[in-house]
C-alpha cells in the first residue's frame, strides 16, 4: 500500500473555482468604486507612487488608452528620477504632463497633415486623458499668474528699474515658490508686457 495520497480532482476543482470567485468578487467592489471615470486625487504623495496607483486602477478597469499613457508618464518620471532634476512634486509633474501634452498637440498636426485619422484620433485620446491628469493637480490659474505678474510691475517701477525679461521671470518664479502653473502662459505674458 502506497503512502501518497492524492487529493481528489473534483475536490481540487471546488476549492480553486471558490478563491477564484472570491478574488472576482473583491475586484468588481474595488471596480465598482469607478463610476466611469477615475478618482481625482490629490497627490499628497510623490508623483511616482500616485501614477502607480493610477495605472493598477487602468490595468483593473482594462483602459488600454489610459494604460498606455501612465506607462508613458511613469517611463518619464522613472527616468528623470536618474536626472538632476527628478519629478517629485505636484508642479514637476504638471510640467512633464503639459510637455507631453504639447509634443502630442504637434504630432496631431503632423498626422492631419498626412491624412493619418487613425493615429490622429489615438494621439486625441492620450491627449484628452493627459488634459485630465493635469486638470487633476490644482494650479494656479491664469488671472493668479497676471495678479503676481500685476504686483511684479508696480514693485519694479516703484524702483525705478527698467523691464527686463530675466528681472521679471526671476521675481515671478519666487512669487509663484514652486506651485504648479502653465509656464508658457507665463513666459508668453512676461514677453508681451514687456514689449509694450
Amino acid at each position: 500500500m502506497s503512502l501518497i495520497r492524492l487529493p481528489r480532482p473534483l475536490l481540487l476543482l471546488t476549492r480553486i473555482s471558490q478563491t477564484n470567485i472570491r478574488t472576482l468578487n473583491l475586484a468588481a467592489t474595488q471596480l465598482d468604486a469607478i463610476p466611469g471615470s477615475f478618482p481625482k486625487q490629490s497627490i499628497s504623495t510623490d508623483p511616482k507612487t500616485y501614477i502607480q496607483s493610477q495605472l493598477k486602477l487602468a490595468l483593473r478597469a482594462k483602459d488600454t488608452p489610459r494604460l498606455n499613457v501612465l506607462r508613458s508618464i511613469l517611463a518619464s518620471v522613472t527616468n528623470a528620477s536618474h536626472t538632476p532634476s527628478p519629478i517629485t512634486t505636484s508642479s514637476h509633474l504638471y510640467n512633464l504632463l503639459s510637455k507631453q501634452i504639447s509634443a502630442s498637440q504637434k504630432a496631431i498636426e503632423e498626422f492631419e497633415q498626412a491624412k493619418r485619422k487613425d493615429l490622429e484620433e489615438k494621439e486625441r485620446k492620450q491627449v484628452e486623458i493627459l488634459e485630465e491628469y493635469r486638470n487633476g493637480i490644482e494650479s494656479l490659474k491664469s488671472n493668479d499668474i497676471d495678479e503676481i505678474l500685476m504686483r511684479i510691475l508696480d514693485d519694479i517701477k516703484a524702483k525705478g528699474a527698467g523691464l527686463k525679461f530675466g528681472d521679471v521671470m526671476k521675481e515671478a518664479q519666487k512669487a509663484i515658490a514652486g506651485r504648479p502653473h502653465d509656464s508658457q502662459y507665463l513666459i508668453d505674458k512676461i514677453k508681451s508686457v514687456v514689449k509694450s
